[in-house]
């Protein structure tokens, strides 16, 4: 009977003994198996981060080349499209059984692929030697828009990641925590083998708390290289602003400096134009005409130039006071009489205002009004008309003024209102056109409060209408 229950005993042991070994070595596979998810979703985050790195890298060469005209730029932009393929690359095959990033990533591969187009159409602007497209085009706020959309993306991809990461921890812990329990198990029913699995146990801890260190010192080095090039970006964008704020105060000293000596030079053309009406020759009198047409011509560009560069620094000088409005509108017109009958164009004004005072800054609705009622005149042929409209509606005051011209295409509608952009209808008797003076319009409209819109048909006509409240 003893020797029975001592085979029983050892049987139990035995199966006891191989039970336990079963166990912590599949306690062993799981925790092997987490730890090996903790690292995958570590290099997932990782190469996400890098990723976002190589595409603001990509743009600062785009800004830096642009602003700079410095060759140097394109090197790390050229390394940086390279670095966004391999590392988007590498994120979708470390995410290939997560179906939700899979989706985040196929969005953010669109978004990646228009935002590099952007950069890209700048960049052949820039080297087509079109810098101002350049500028224009970046300033529309598309590249903007779409880097906010890819962060926003990549912000979802790390959020995912991060919960993961949470997850797997927790796992880990949960499986290191069951390998620690069947251990202590096994030394309590077993002997020997308790002790050998005691230092093996003993030492598996040992190894998870060295790895456990390295992953908080891998933390550590990442968080500190996101610090590094943060402050990279911000060194970069404050020498960009410098850049910026030195174009602008030349291009305001440049314009300024030209203004006086081209006043000087009309002012001559006049004394003699008056002096020598009796002395001069008919070709004399030409040329003069000709410079003096030239210089004013000059004139009105470096006052556009000049207004640009005002508005693009933020400079205002906006002053509100009670205005009668239709003294001001009465004013404007009779000062294009002489042009206007120069072309045989009749100018009408509509007077329905039933409050004709309106707070606004008297010599910015005059550059509006000279402005458009100047638009007007030169894209009308002879015989055409210009009507002016005055009247009150909804509390809100309208000023309209409808030509007779050839109208605005589709296509060349979103040009309008930009910079140095020429649509491809031509004033009919050649007078000059900058390609400033709608976009310095709609700067003015909008900083005395009001809002410029415009309807217009080919072949019919074009009517600006400027709208404020009464």
């Amino acid at each position: 009977m003893r020797i029975n229950v001592v085979r029983i005993l050892l049987c139990l042991s035995i199966g006891l003994t191989l039970l336990c070994s079963a166990l912590i070595y599949l306690a062993r596979l799981q925790k092997d198996e987490d730890l090996q998810w903790v690292f995958h979703t570590h290099e997932v985050i990782e190469n996400t981060v890098e990723l976002l790195s190589s595409i603001q890298d990509a743009e600062n060469g785009q800004r830096g080349y642009i602003l700079t005209k410095n060759i140097e730029y394109l090197a790390p932009y050229s390394k940086a499209i390279v670095n966004i393929n391999l590392k988007l690359k590498k994120v979708q095959q470390l995410t290939i059984d997560n179906e939700k990033q899979q989706v985040n990533l196929k969005k953010l591969n669109k978004e990646i692929a228009f935002r590099l187009r952007l950069i890209d159409t700048t960049l052949k602007l820039e080297k087509e030697n079109k810098h101002q497209d350049a500028i224009d085009f970046i300033k529309k706020g598309k590249g903007r828009i779409s880097m906010e959309s890819i962060r926003s993306i990549l912000k979802r991809i790390l959020g995912e990641e991060n919960l993961l990461l949470i997850k797997r921890n927790i796992k880990l812990e949960e499986s290191v925590f069951f390998s620690t329990v069947v251990s202590f198990l096994s030394l309590f029913f077993i002997g020997t083998m308790s002790v050998i699995s005691l230092i093996v146990i003993s030492k598996k801890q040992k190894i998870n708390r060295n790895l456990i260190k390295d992953l908080s010192k891998y933390n550590l080095n990442l968080e500190s290289q996101i610090k590094e090039r943060t402050l990279d970006l911000e060194n970069m964008n404050k020498k960009l602003v410098l850049l910026n704020e030195d174009k602008n105060q030349f291009l305001g000293m440049a314009a300024h400096d030209l203004k006086n000596p081209i006043n000087t030079i009309k002012g001559l053309v006049n004394i003699l134009q008056i002096t020598g009406e009796v002395n001069l020759s008919v070709e004399q009198k030409e040329i003069l005409d000709h410079v003096n047409k030239s210089t004013s011509k000059m004139s009105k560009l470096i006052s556009d130039l000049l207004d640009v560069n005002r508005i693009d620094q933020g400079i205002s000088d906006i002053q509100f006071e009670s205005e009668n409005l239709l003294e001001i509108t009465e004013g404007v017109i009779y000062g294009f009489k002489e042009v206007a009958e120069k072309k045989e164009i009749g100018i009408t004004l509509l007077n329905l205002l039933t409050n004709k005072t309106l707070s606004t800054d008297k010599s910015a609705l005059i550059r509006i009004l000279e402005n458009i009622i100047s638009n007007a005149i030169k894209f009308s042929s002879k015989g055409k008309e210009v009507h002016v409209s005055l009247f009150n509606k909804n509390g809100k005051t309208y000023i309209s003024v409808k030509d007779e011209g050839p109208g605005i295409k589709d296509e060349e509608k979103h040009l309008l209102f930009q910079k140095f952009k020429k649509l491809s209808n031509r004033p009919t008797e050649g007078e000059s056109s900058t390609g400033l003076g709608l976009s310095i319009v709609k700067s003015l409209v909008e900083a005395i409060n009001g809002k410029i819109e415009y309807t217009s048909e080919v072949g019919k006509g074009t009517t600006f209408t400027l709208i404020f409240k009464s």
